[in-house]
């Protein structure tokens, strides 16, 4: 409950010269919660390129990255380009690996390529997929993810996530953008997953 008075004894630090993976990502924490987020960043960075081990330093880093780059896409059509998204991504991918896991992370991800102009890989596919089994009631991310699913070719596996979301949906509202996203699916070939 004391906000200010730690981030003035984390800021008194870091002008000792400390510059801990930790420290910094607490001091980047810390100015962002109190909406300094140019001061932020430059913690962020920072802790994240010491390879510090806090998964939220990564997730608020690719939070500001994606502010920027959704204040100015820069791929066709408003989309992001594949730098932003890359960017973005690249803050969230070690987070991903980190304790605690965080369906923040996932759902940021799939929202990111979602934006983006790019089909996502095989192997963010797979991490999304991880995400959704991690987390099954977040149907968010399961829509998004069968979004990118379809979007990459992978007709059987935007169709599951799709009947994931009609089976748990806890409203009609929900249900229907799942129905209407199985709907707009075109039948999947023979031997395709």
């Amino acid at each position: 409950g004391r906000k200010e008075e730690g981030r003035r004894t984390l800021l008194a630090a870091y002008a000792r010269g400390e510059r801990e993976a930790g420290l910094l990502a607490s001091l980047g924490l810390a100015e962002r919660a109190a909406g300094e987020n140019e001061r932020a960043r430059k913690f962020l960075e920072a802790a994240t390129a010491a390879k510090g081990v806090r998964p939220r330093a990564y997730l608020e880093l690719a939070r500001l990255r994606s502010e920027a780059a959704l204040a100015k896409p820069a791929g066709p059509e408003g989309a992001l380009s594949e730098t932003q998204t890359g960017e973005i991504v690249g803050a969230l991918w070690p987070a991903r690996q980190q304790l605690p896991a965080t369906p923040e992370i996932y759902e940021l991800l799939a929202d990111t390529l979602v934006l983006g102009a790019a089909a996502p890989s095989r192997d963010v596919l797979q991490a999304l997929l991880d995400g959704v089994n991690l987390f099954p009631r977040r149907l968010g991310l399961a829509y998004q993810t069968a979004v990118l699913c379809a979007r990459a070719g992978e007709l059987k596996g935007a169709a599951a996530l799709i009947d994931h979301g009609l089976k748990y949906s806890p409203d009609e509202t929900a249900r229907a953008r799942f129905a209407a996203l199985k709907a707009a699916l075109p039948p999947a070939p023979a031997g395709k997953s």
